[in-house]
């Protein structure tokens, strides 16, 4: 394999890459209000920053992202690793995602209880990566061009 790629997923405690296992390219994408998987990690998951993190390290990388993006779409990148591997994390918003979504949000994380859009709201779907907010609108050309080495 020269990569893989993985959608909404994170790593559990003690679920870190082996030292034993060879340098490999990695994207990871997460949504930034995830009600099933929180990207901020819980007590059985890594958050989404402290799993990119992990393939960071293990391969070999400089442990300070280059972060770019916008609001709605963040691209933490690991430069310089081993054998020219390659470490990004893609963070993003659902959309759509008005203020009345996140106010309910904030109140959901604060309280510890589970998410539910409030009565009449469109808060999008948290759980999946909008492909309309990559670049030429195409997650998938993104996720081929990574993985290609592009």
């Amino acid at each position: 394999f020269k990569g893989f790629m993985t959608m909404v997923a994170v790593l559990k405690p003690g679920g870190e890459p082996l030292s034993t296992q060879p340098p490999i390219s990695v994207l990871q994408m997460n949504s930034l209000r995830d009600p099933y998987l929180p990207y901020e990690g819980s007590s059985g998951s890594l958050s989404a920053e402290a799993s990119i993190l992990a393939w960071a390290e293990h391969n070999g990388c400089d442990l300070q992202p280059e972060v770019s993006g916008t609001d709605d779409l963040v691209f933490h990148r690991y430069p310089n690793c081993d054998d020219n591997v390659r470490v990004e994390l893609v963070s993003s918003m659902p959309i759509p995602w008005p203020a009345e979504c996140e106010q309910e949000w904030d109140i959901c994380q604060q309280s510890g209880t589970q998410f539910y859009p409030p009565q009449g709201a469109d808060c999008g779907f948290g759980h999946v990566i909008p492909r309309n907010l990559f670049p030429d609108g195409d997650l998938w050309q993104y996720s081929w061009d990574f993985l290609s080495g592009n």
